[in-house]
């Protein structure tokens, strides 16, 4: 269907926008009334508010006040125990490492949730901090890519499986959360192939939790609040997003391969 002929970019962008912003500007600020100048908070509400007048420079400092000068962009981003690479190098050597990272897609998420995220790592084997290339990166890139990425999405099922696959001879410690016992076969098969080595049924091990957690938890109040407790196991399809390789020494990973087109420097794209 064509845009009507009085169709403007601007006023659309503008409209929507506002509708988006000013919702999310109004919870934050539910305590101060509109257009109500005479508290600090009904202050600040009132000029983080876009207007349908505003020029697109007030519109970009309304938005910068709001998400950067006010700190709202930190909430933005999932809250994470973590420390810093420096800190930790100082404490901890390692053997350079593959982390594949997986997360549940937009349209999937359950409402009041966060999407549901699984991360796989192993070992690369015969190689150690000062020894791994860059041929060895895009080589590892190119196996990855097309295991997990080779013009399809890659999806797999999380459940309420625990699966551990253990190697130590290949330094191999797989813990992964299926939702059936052939999925999460079908997984670490994959990610064995990575390094060219096949599943070993003995050395994997299945458990399953005595007693299903809830699909939605209960409540309980906490910190003066009622509030949802956190998901156990929470199960969904998870879909590839990206591969890293950490290495002891360089303080930033090595994007191997990124199906999100957002990783800067990656070896590969999708």
């Amino acid at each position: 269907m064509p845009l009507p002929p009085t169709f403007s970019d601007w006023e659309h962008f503008q409209s929507t926008l506002i509708s988006v912003q000013n919702r999310r500007i109004r919870r934050d600020f539910d305590d101060a009334p509109d257009e109500d100048i005479t508290t600090p908070r009904g202050s600040l509400k009132q000029a983080c508010l876009l207007k349908d007048n505003d020029s697109a420079i007030q519109t970009l400092n309304r938005l910068w006040l709001y998400y950067i000068i006010l700190g709202e962009a930190a909430a933005l981003q999932t809250p994470m125990y973590t420390t810093p690479v420096d800190y930790f190098q100082e404490r901890v050597a390692f053997k350079p490492q593959v982390t594949l990272f997986f997360e549940e897609s937009r349209r999937d998420v359950q409402e009041g949730y966060r999407p549901i995220k699984a991360t796989v790592s192993i070992r690369i084997k015969n190689e150690r901090y000062n020894t791994f290339s860059e041929a060895e990166a895009r080589s590892l890139a190119t196996r990855i890519k097309n295991e997990f990425a080779n013009g399809t999405e890659y999806r797999w099922q999380k459940g309420r499986l625990k699966m551990t696959y253990r190697d130590p001879e290949k330094d191999y410690l797989l813990i992964i959360a299926p939702a059936t016992e052939s999925i999460g076969k079908a997984l670490i098969t994959k990610v064995l192939s990575i390094q060219n080595d096949i599943l070993e049924p003995d050395k994997l091990s299945i458990s399953k939790l005595e007693q299903n957690p809830p699909s939605t938890p209960r409540s309980e109040t906490i910190y003066g609040k009622v509030r949802r407790l956190p998901r156990k196991r929470p199960g969904g399809f998870v879909r590839f997003r990206y591969a890293e390789a950490h290495i002891w020494g360089l303080n930033k990973a090595i994007t191997l391969v990124d199906a999100t087109g957002f990783r800067p420097d990656a070896i590969l794209y999708t």
